[in-house]
């Protein structure tokens, strides 16, 4: 319950290893997609220039398990392939590891590295509790790291977390498909994306980089800690205590304290809920601003191949790239199911997401945006090895400064998995 604890408060999960008798599980899937691509900007593409496109990529997944330790390690190479634009084509790499080591029944204590580069930041549809803003497409590294632990000794519960992350861009990029090179008006040489200036002279196109969508990279820090009463079996309330650091490229340093009352809550045996309410202190260049926080997830398991989960969230984060720290809220609600078995398989996400910096003055920069999106997956286990997956995604984005944000992603196709060693527990 603890791994959810409170997003606006800041907790966090995961997991290492030990020598040792081990049951070890390899797990490669191949996987190919051919779908339609309804905005290859991302942002500032005015008239929606879209593509087809074919993406083929591995899932190397290894588990290492002990009676007292998991070990998890996951990397995933992905090449992408534009059937106009080919000058977009590019390779992206994300890898994940988890360790969780149990030495009792009263402590536990995980360690949690992810980390991928790829050439685009939008719609995340293995991660609906993220916030979602498009921002002009560019090349991004994003690294996080975490340690966690808890303690229980009779009814009081002690969490802990310390976790570092890292976001990095590449100058943002420009649709490069057919374009107009001779011209007589600068209105002949629009491409359709805001991202550059498009002016004619001497009787040629230049396409210059508008710099209002450049974005900057930044590193943060945040130590965490909650302490908790189980007052009783299922129910447990308790304080909450965050402190954060980002460092942006060009923008100051800030600072977030975060105070608050969190807690968790089974309801019988297939129904959980966690939650946080507090306040958050932002402080950069010595102009502070106070902002209410607070969270409430709750998950529903109606059988062992169907979940729902929602969840609704006020928070600070360390920003999309565009300016600096923002107040994010908004929440999400997920529906799955997955079967182990030959059948079908569904699932949908629906999001909605509002980005604004502080009240207080504008040494942030962030712009304030609004983005609604939906992620659904209708899908097929042919047997233990095959399946195939139809996806659609869409979002929409406004915001009121710059208009170079508001855009509409539309993105729908197939996907085939092959499982080589098949999926563990599936049955005919």
């Amino acid at each position: 319950m603890a791994a959810r604890l409170v997003t606006a408060l800041g907790v966090g999960c995961a997991a290492w290893m030990p020598a040792g008798a081990a049951e070890v599980d390899f797990r490669p899937t191949l996987m190919f997609g051919i779908f339609h691509d309804g905005n290859i900007a991302v942002t500032g593409d005015a008239t929606a220039n879209g593509d087809d496109v074919g993406a083929v990529s591995v899932e190397l997944v290894v588990d290492r398990t002990t009676p007292d330790d998991t070990l998890s390690f996951a990397y995933r190479p992905t090449y992408v392939a534009y059937r106009k634009n080919d000058g977009l084509n590019y390779f992206g790499q994300s890898v994940r590891m988890s360790y969780a080591h149990a030495p009792s029944r009263a402590a536990t204590y995980a360690f949690d590295l992810d980390a991928s580069r790829t050439e685009r930041q939008g719609v995340r549809p293995t991660d609906p509790a993220d916030t979602t803003t498009f921002v002009p497409r560019s090349l991004q590294t994003h690294v996080t790291i975490r340690g966690h632990g808890r303690h229980e000794a009779r009814r009081n519960i002690v969490d802990w977390e310390l976790r570092g992350t890292l976001d990095d861009f590449s100058q943002a990029h420009q649709a490069t498909g057919t374009q107009p090179t001779v011209c007589t008006t600068d209105a002949e040489c629009d491409d359709g994306n805001a991202c550059t200036d498009d002016t004619c002279a001497a009787g040629l196109c230049a396409f210059a980089q508008n710099h209002s969508c450049d974005l900057q990279g930044s590193t943060g820090a945040r130590a965490l800690t909650t302490w908790q009463y189980a007052v009783t079996e299922n129910h447990s309330v308790g304080l909450g205590l965050v402190f954060e650091t980002f460092w942006y490229e060009v923008l100051p340093t800030t600072y977030n304290e975060s105070l608050g009352l969190v807690g968790e809550s089974s309801f019988g045996r297939f129904t959980t809920m966690t939650y946080a309410a507090g306040v958050c202190d932002t402080t950069s260049s010595g102009v502070s601003d106070t902002n209410v926080v607070g969270n409430l997830h709750i998950s529903r398991a109606f059988s062992e191949d169907s979940t729902l989960a929602a969840e609704v969230r006020r928070s600070a984060s360390q920003g999309s790239g565009l300016g600096g720290v923002s107040i994010d809220q908004g929440g999400y609600l997920e529906y799955g199911y997955s079967p182990n078995r030959r059948g079908v398989t569904a699932a949908i996400i629906a999001a909605y997401w509002k980005r604004e910096p502080p009240d207080q003055a504008g040494t942030s920069g962030t712009p304030s945006t609004t983005t609604i999106s939906t992620n659904a997956t209708l899908g097929w286990n042919f047997n233990r090895f095959l399946s195939l997956n139809l996806n659609h995604l869409y979002s929409d984005q406004s915001s009121s400064s710059p208009t170079t944000l508001d855009t509409r992603y539309s993105s729908y196709g197939l996907h085939l998995s092959w499982a080589i060693r098949g999926r563990e527990g599936t049955r005919r």
